[in-house]
């Protein structure tokens, strides 16, 4: 007779449809499935010096088909050879942790080298668009396919909120990765299954146009206020992204490069990215405070509030009358991979860039230069 089945061990039932009972496997004898009711135990009996014994080995719940017979072998070995019987003491497995629990230890390690901004925006990104998806989930457990059911629907919708999204899910298993040992699910895998899915188009922002360029500097220099300070800062660096700007501390200023940390970077290059730092912008910086982050207190809007009173487009647009005026005044062809590298855009694919890693800073510095002289003339 064949004994015990994992599916059979959960439907079996009592003889004469009894409510309590005791159900031998006939594959390992002494085993017995406890039935009272809903609940599920096993159960080792056996005979010493003429009389019946039995021993609790566990909860079905706890305690698999597999693992019940393990136990009864070790037993019967203990009995053949006189020593005491006792039920094998339960293997100590890792606690599960999941992955709202490691994104929650990964922002808490994080977010003392991140601006109060940038912290509370991750972490609502998380809340909104990732928790209530894979939050309980084991994060050792997590595949491509669980990811990308959480990035797919803001694929097409919001899809720079999904690439960043898809950036600190990745960073978060990287980091429980690392420290429990187990291989990480890689966002390049993720972005392969959604290749097959159509990305939005371009969203084109008002921009001042190139030639208006050294008017808007002019009358933003004649206000005098921290968020015009901190928008002639953006534009005589080359229009970073506004977070990178608001984000600003006095410790990443080196004489005149200014790193800006990956964190704030879009890209995500590991490595932060340095900008040259004209001497018009290290005029400003010297107004600004001498430790500490350089526009405390500075919300993502304040920037464009300015530029909205003044006609002057989005912040955002900024990058694109930048790249125009570059493109405009190019002397050289790197002068336009010169521009990319300085907004932070990735140049060519893949293997270029695995091989080409020069930051280009001399060029860069020139080419800065040239447009500070161009908005201060």
């Amino acid at each position: 007779m064949s004994g015990f089945t994992m599916k059979s061990v959960l439907t079996i039932k009592p003889e004469s449809g009894a409510s309590v009972g005791k159900l031998n496997d006939p594959a390992t004898p002494g085993l017995y499935l406890f039935i009272r009711g809903k609940s599920r135990s096993w159960i080792f009996r056996y005979m010493r010096q003429g009389k019946a014994k039995e021993i609790s080995l566990g909860s079905l719940r706890t305690v698999s088909l597999q693992e019940a017979r393990d136990k009864i072998i070790t037993m019967r070995a203990a009995l053949i050879t006189g020593q005491p019987v006792t039920a094998p003491a339960p293997v100590q497995t890792a606690p599960v942790i999941s992955f709202k629990q490691d994104a929650l230890t990964w922002h808490a390690r994080k977010t003392p080298g991140w601006d109060d901004l940038y912290a509370r925006k991750v972490i609502k990104a998380l809340e909104l668009h990732v928790f209530d998806k894979i939050g309980a989930t084991a994060t050792d457990s997590l595949t491509a396919c669980d990811i990308k059911a959480v990035i797919s629907p803001l694929w097409t919708s919001a899809h720079v909120t999904a690439r960043n999204v898809l950036g600190w899910v990745s960073n978060i298993v990287k980091h429980a990765a690392h420290v429990r040992g187990f291989a990480p699910v890689a966002a390049e895998t993720v972005l392969a299954h959604l290749d097959d899915i159509k990305k939005p188009d371009a969203i084109h922002r008002t921009a001042v146009c190139w030639k208006a360029a050294p008017a808007l500097f002019t009358t933003l220099a004649g206000m005098d206020t921290m968020a015009s300070k901190a928008l002639r800062l953006l534009i005589l660096t080359g229009t970073p992204r506004a977070a990178e700007i608001i984000g600003m501390d006095r410790s990443e200023i080196d004489g005149a490069v200014w790193h800006c940390p990956p964190e704030r970077l879009k890209s995500g290059n590991p490595a932060g990215l340095d900008r040259p730092l004209t001497g018009a912008a290290l005029d400003i910086i010297a107004t600004l405070p001498a430790s500490g982050p350089l526009f405390p207190g500075m919300g993502a809007g304040a920037m464009q509030k300015v530029l909205k009173s003044l006609d002057g487009g989005m912040t955002h647009g900024l990058r694109a009358t930048f790249r125009t005026w570059a493109s405009e005044h190019a002397t050289t062809v790197q002068d336009h991979d010169a521009a990319e590298i300085n907004l932070d855009h990735k140049i060519g694919n893949r293997v270029h860039r695995a091989y080409d890693r020069a930051d280009m800073l001399p060029q860069r510095r020139t080419m800065l230069d040239r447009w500070s002289g161009f908005l201060t003339a």
